[in-house]
């Protein structure tokens, strides 16, 4: 999470939220208090996440609201996603290197911002008194991200963000293979209509549609799941990027690189969890699940198949396969 903060501290600059977390704190249980004495208010709480509240607490009741009407427009992302900006919203995309990282990132916000020298990052200030402003923000470089980590579940919830003393609230999401942060930041006497508009801004991110054998952005090859639907069952995929076994194992999946000009074919044996390589009707060579081989013809030296991370795609119906990333030994949760 340190990695996450730091970038949204470089995303927009030095500016901070006008309450300070203590005195946010202080709301809090000054609300709570409030909360005791009126009927119904209670159960509204409990729809609340503690780090969330502390945010919240910023939000006056008694502020006027703002209608957002007319008809919304959707802004979508070279990265492969897309939102809907009420109308007289701004878009402001921002990006570059900032001598640490590469930086994709788009504002969205119910004032005219700024960008800070250099473009890779917003200078907030404009947000106040009255404006709200919703990012959205991928880096590129530092820490190499969790190639294992599946994406998100959209829509995204608005009660899943949490507190931020950079944002009024932020939230790490994944889309296509691609970690972004979400954030979000409120002015100190911004209506409450315009809380609402960015409840729905922050529900309407989804990601693009996914292609079978489409190439990602994120490196990631988009193959079908239904593939493999059985635990311990087995599928040979022919990718761009060469043939993969791409394997359903009970604590998730994997993929196998297979050999790009062997003669023969490959099949599963379900029964043993093997690779079975056959030639001219005859089995040639066997591996075991993890891409070792356990038989080959005398005189062969066979090299273990490398093996790929497979990830679940938000919309359920794909997988993600990485054909670049290999590891191993697989984790023990995999047939454990």
């Amino acid at each position: 999470m340190g990695d996450v903060r730091d970038l949204l501290e470089r995303a927009v600059g030095s500016y901070r939220p006008r309450v300070s977390l203590e005195a946010v704190e202080t709301r809090v249980r000054r609300r709570r208090t409030a909360r005791r004495l009126a009927a119904g208010a209670v159960a509204l709480a409990t729809l609340l996440v503690p780090g969330w509240l502390a945010w919240s607490a910023l939000r006056a009741p008694e502020r006027p609201a703002t209608d957002v009407t007319g008809e919304p427009t959707r802004y979508t992302d070279p990265l492969g996603w897309s939102v809907e900006v009420p109308p007289g919203w701004h878009v402001l995309p921002f990006g570059g290197f900032d001598g640490r990282q590469q930086i994709n990132g788009v504002a969205i916000s119910s004032v005219p911002l700024r960008l800070r020298e250099g473009g890779t990052s917003v200078n907030l200030e404009g947000v106040e008194p009255d404006g709200v402003a919703v990012l959205v923000i991928h880096a590129e470089g530092g820490p190499f991200p969790d190639p294992h980590q599946d994406d998100s579940t959209f829509p995204l919830r608005w009660e899943d963000l949490t507190a931020s003393r950079v944002h009024g609230a932020m939230l790490p999401f994944r889309a296509r293979g691609l970690d972004f942060i979400l954030g979000v930041t409120l002015g100190s006497e911004a209506p409450a209509g315009l809380e609402e508009a960015a409840r729905g801004i922050v529900a309407s991110i989804e990601p693009l549609p996914l292609r079978e054998g489409e190439l990602l952005p994120s490196g990631y090859l988009v193959v079908r799941a239904d593939l493999v639907e059985a635990v311990g069952s087995a599928a040979v995929v022919e990718t761009t990027r060469g043939p993969f076994l791409l394997v359903h194992a009970p604590g998730g999946s994997y993929a196998l690189g297979l050999p790009a000009h062997a003669t023969g074919s490959f099949e599963w044996d379900e029964d043993a969890h093997e690779v079975v390589w056959t030639q001219d009707g005859e089995v040639f060579a066997r591996y075991d699940r993890e891409g070792r081989p356990v038989l080959s013809p005398p005189g062969a030296d066979l090299v273990p198949l490398e093996i790929h991370p497979v990830v679940r795609a938000f919309d359920g119906e794909h997988l993600l396969l990485h054909p670049e990333i290999t590891y191993g030994p697989l984790p023990a949760r995999m047939w454990g």
